[in-house]
């Protein structure tokens, strides 16, 4: 690769070197990958990197389970959980399911309690939708809501004494009259959702018979219609919900007690008898009595801190796939700076990237690889994103460092280990069994707030 050589100011940097880093810039933007792409680095042949294959795992145990079945899946943020999330799909498509994924922020405020009634409308609802998004039942969405807000409209009144020794019929329906769309006033509406829940009080038992009729029904519809729409032998529906781990709210303690309550003590509502489910939950979430399986961030570095080759390589390789055409990561970075910026990023793929846009556009040199003051301009972006921290933060990122494990001293410390992983100031890694780091980007702060030894 020849590129000019004339001094230059950032804004008269030589069009081959400006082309040569936006399209560098593009192609780290963080996106899902389908397996099928040039760009997908195959998550089986880095195992030494990533720990267990546990998206292998869990297709198996999907595909050789029976209907009614539900599986929880983790994902550390950076940890290319939604472009593993493709490759399950395409492996259990493969072998003749039809598989959904339903993001619950379509449907749900996760800002604010979820509770299983609302939940299993969308679960039902969702289903249907992504049904005739794939072009399986093309009414399906549409009919799907309109029957249960018909059901739901056809339950009988509650009487209720009124003072002076007045009847009604309580819980006016009012909610559901007009054009409000059931779908939409889930998400939207906080009225509309609690007087959903006050005329449905005690009703659960028969949400959840109508739900699994819905959804029996549909699965019957799609089992006739699958030879015709896909060629291959049916085997199931299997529904993945997406976004469950994106849950947070002004009050997270209650945030949180409600989705245990929902996917743990109420499992047995949500789950659907004709088909096989996995969920999508936050890593600090775990299901009594269920596989719990994480996907974590690439290891570049043992507990002890030593480097750990197979995770450079893997970073390398990815970097090196992003690359334009007919260049090399060395046509970017020399050798000691993408090792600096691998362990930088402790592993977690989305900062990697970050820290190399970061340089690409704080580069003023007319000439690559990437200049000194550019690199240092991307950590400096990182670092910057991730303080100040509080106190609290730092003590508990202390215990991380010291014993690689997120265990909880007080309750209110919920909330603290939530946000420091959503912001991947802990990353987790597997060896053996799966353990926890402070950022290295910001390791120098804990340090530093930890009191001497001697």
């Amino acid at each position: 690769m020849t590129l000019r050589q004339t001094p230059c100011t950032i804004d008269s940097v030589p069009d081959d070197v400006e082309s040569l880093l936006r399209q560098l810039y593009q192609n780290l933007e963080q996106v899902e990958l389908e397996p099928t792409d040039v760009r997908y680095v195959p998550f089986e042949d880095h195992l030494e990197s990533f720990g267990p294959d546990v998206i292998a795992e869990l297709g198996r145990d999907i595909a050789w389970s029976t209907p009614g079945s539900t599986y929880f899946l983790s994902g550390l943020r950076g940890s290319g959980k939604s472009t593993q999330l493709l490759r399950l799909q395409a492996n259990l498509q493969s072998q003749g399911f039809a598989v959904v994924r339903l993001n619950a922020e379509d449907y749900l405020n996760i800002r604010l309690p979820i509770n299983v009634t609302e939940f299993l409308f969308f679960l039902v609802g969702g289903i249907a939708d992504q049904v005739e998004t794939s072009g399986w039942l093309p009414d399906a969405g549409s009919r799907i809501w309109s029957r249960l807000r018909d059901w739901v409209q056809a339950l009988p009144r509650r009487i209720e004494m009124q003072p002076e020794a007045k009847l009604s019929t309580g819980a006016d329906l009012g909610f559901l009259q007009g054009e409000v769309a059931l779908k939409a006033s889930l998400r939207a509406d906080e009225s509309f959702v609690a007087q959903l829940r006050r005329f449905l009080e005690g009703r659960l038992s028969a949400l959840v018979a109508e739900a699994n009729e819905v959804v029996d029904e549909l699965v019957d519809e799609l089992r006739s219609a699958w030879p015709d729409k896909a060629g291959s032998n049916w085997k199931g529906l299997v529904v993945l919900v997406d976004s469950l781990d994106h849950i947070r709210g002004d009050d997270f303690d209650k945030v949180r007690r409600a989705l245990v309550d929902v996917v743990d003590h109420q499992a047995s509502s949500i789950q659907l008898h004709s088909t096989r489910t996995a969920y999508i939950v936050p890593p600090w979430l775990r299901v009594e009595g269920a596989p719990n399986r994480s996907l974590s961030n690439i290891k570049v570095r043992d507990r002890d801190k030593r480097r750990f080759q197979p995770g450079y390589e893997t970073m390398r390789t990815i970097l090196q796939l992003r690359c334009p055409p007919d260049t090399t990561t060395t046509d970017f970075l020399t050798e000691d700076v993408l090792d600096g910026l691998i362990h930088d990023s402790g592993g977690h793929l989305r900062d990697f990237f970050r820290l190399i846009r970061s340089a690409t556009v704080a580069a003023t040199a007319d000439t690559l690889p990437l200049p000194d003051a550019a690199i240092a301009r991307g950590r400096q972006e990182l670092r910057e994103g991730f303080i100040p921290l509080a106190d609290d933060e730092i003590s508990y990122l202390g215990r991380v460092a010291t014993t690689h494990q997120v265990h909880l001293a007080e309750q209110h410390e919920w909330e603290t280990l939530a946000n420091l992983l959503d912001r991947h100031l802990v990353l987790g890694f597997q060896n053996g069994e799966l353990w926890y780091d402070v950022h290295p980007i910001i390791a120098d702060l804990v340090t530093e707030s930890q009191p001497s030894s001697t």
